[in-house]
């Protein structure tokens, strides 16, 4: 089973992706600057997989932020 852990801030929203299977981190990252300018990390944990750091995505909600994430997992 996968868990989507989000910590919902008033202006950020960090988040991890965990396999409980075996207790192993696939991703994590963070929403920053969420009605301000928007800055999203995803940072995946397997190989292969390349990092998002610091790009610039409009979001000018936490419904926005939420999207940006669940695109970058999925």
């Amino acid at each position: 089973m996968k868990i989507l852990v989000i910590n919902a801030g008033s202006s950020s929203l960090k988040y991890q992706l965990i396999d409980m299977d075996g207790e192993k981190l696939i991703a994590k990252g963070v929403c920053e600057r969420i009605g301000i300018d928007g800055l999203f990390t995803y940072k995946p944990q397997l190989p292969g997989k390349e990092a998002v750091k610091a790009a610039s995505v409009s979001m000018p909600t936490h419904s926005e932020a939420i999207q940006a994430v669940l695109n970058a997992l999925v």
